[in-house]
């Protein structure tokens, strides 16, 4: 580095470093949105309501994610539709199928099972439900094997197959 008799840095010092800096701090503008995706803040996702989507499903749809669709009541198909999001987003990447629905004095019963994978490898479970004041369908409890001891209020027929 040049100094002057006082000690302080030359001019021609001085604007080498500022350029430098001005490089720097131009790279890292163009460098730093690249490496943290598009540069967009993060936006959460849109809310859905199965029981009240803004575009029903078709028939054919349905009969894909939920056996025997075509022969259920609106309120069975809300909660299978309802215990499929449930069982998704509790296990993220993997996509289900409702087996079968049992609907009772306000309680549901879904079981479902994990499709698109080998045999040995499916996760199946009951997803069991009520139906809250604002008609939405609410998890109370997911297993296999549950009886009325495992969720107190729940009518014994929702447990039969």
């Amino acid at each position: 580095m040049r100094y002057n008799l006082a000690g302080a840095e030359t001019e021609d010092v001085f604007l080498k470093k500022t350029v430098m800096l001005f490089v720097i701090c131009a790279s890292l503008a163009l460098i730093v949105p690249t490496l943290s995706g598009c540069g967009g803040a993060v936006k959460p996702a849109a809310a859905s309501s199965p029981t009240a989507p803004e575009t029903a499903p078709s028939l054919k749809s349905l009969s894909k994610q939920i056996v025997g669709a075509s022969a259920m009541s609106e309120e069975e198909i809300a909660a299978a539709q309802e215990a499929l999001r449930y069982a998704t987003d509790a296990n993220t990447g993997s996509l289900f199928k409702a087996l079968s629905v049992n609907c009772v004095e306000g309680w549901a019963r879904v079981s479902v099972q994990e499709s698109g994978v080998p045999a040995d490898e499916v996760v199946g479970f009951g997803v069991y439900m009520k139906k809250g004041d604002d008609g939405k369908w609410d998890v109370v409890e997911t297993g296999t094997g549950l009886s009325t001891d495992d969720i107190p209020g729940a009518p014994p027929e929702l447990f039969k197959d």
